[in-house]
């Protein structure tokens, strides 16, 4: 049966994205990276991988990330798919990797399932709102209309302090409590002092991080509460 639009036309957007799909998107060269991507995600994942080879690959899927967007817009293959697929790479690592440290690390476990979470609930409602927004921009570009800190965050594709430390929070936090744990001579090549310095710079960035995050996750909640009173 065909889904029930009346249930609430703010949501109609939704109903467009199947007649708009082609199937030659899914060999999209950017869209190929996000599978390779979570190829790596996914042999990074057994316990009985070495600790350094699954950080090595890891890192690497999280690498490629600098690739597919300037590949997608170099190649003129830029998707509703890869936008996706790109963002679900990106947090499907970040999991593993907070899995991975939070097992090592039984203390951050309460951290990692909360992180995990809110990043997960973060691209539902972000991708969501980006689609009911009647242009249908790409969410990064929402930021513009808020407050300073949120364009600083997103500014210039995130090449600026503030972006930048919150970027290396993302992935780099819970890499940092693994690698100490199962790879120490990594830490004992930085350094005591530089590499609890380098723990509190990645603290600091996943905390703004965790602030934007929520920052989206309410608006998006605001905007569906005012939708549903229009509707009444």
């Amino acid at each position: 049966l065909p889904p029930d639009r009346s249930l609430n036309p703010a949501l109609h957007p939704f109903f467009d994205m199947a007649p708009n799909f082609r199937p030659k998107e899914l060999l999209y060269v950017p869209n190929l990276i996000g599978y390779v991507r979570l190829a790596l995600v996914a042999y990074a994942i057994p316990e009985h991988i070495a600790p350094v080879a699954s950080v090595a690959v890891l890192c690497f899927s999280f690498l490629l990330d600098l690739f597919d967007g300037p590949i997608a817009r170099w190649l003129d293959q830029c998707s509703v798919l890869g936008t996706v697929l790109d963002i679900v790479c990106d947090n499907t690592g970040r999991t593993v990797m907070w899995m991975k440290a939070a097992a090592v690390r039984p203390d951050f476990t309460s951290i990692a399932f909360a992180v995990v979470a809110l990043e997960w609930l973060t691209l539902c409602a972000t991708q969501t709102q980006a689609y009911l927004e009647g242009n249908r921009r790409h969410w990064k570009k929402l930021a513009v209309e808020h407050p300073w800190l949120i364009q600083q965050y997103f500014r210039a594709n995130f090449k600026n302090p503030v972006g930048f430390t919150g970027i290396l929070g993302l992935f780099l936090l819970p890499a940092h409590i693994y690698v100490d744990e199962k790879i120490p001579w990594i830490a004992d090549w930085f350094g005591a002092v530089a590499w609890s310095l380098l723990f509190w710079w990645f603290a600091a960035g996943r905390i703004l991080s965790a602030g934007i995050e929520i920052y989206f996750v309410f608006g998006f909640a605001r905007s569906l509460a005012t939708n549903q009173k229009q509707t009444k």
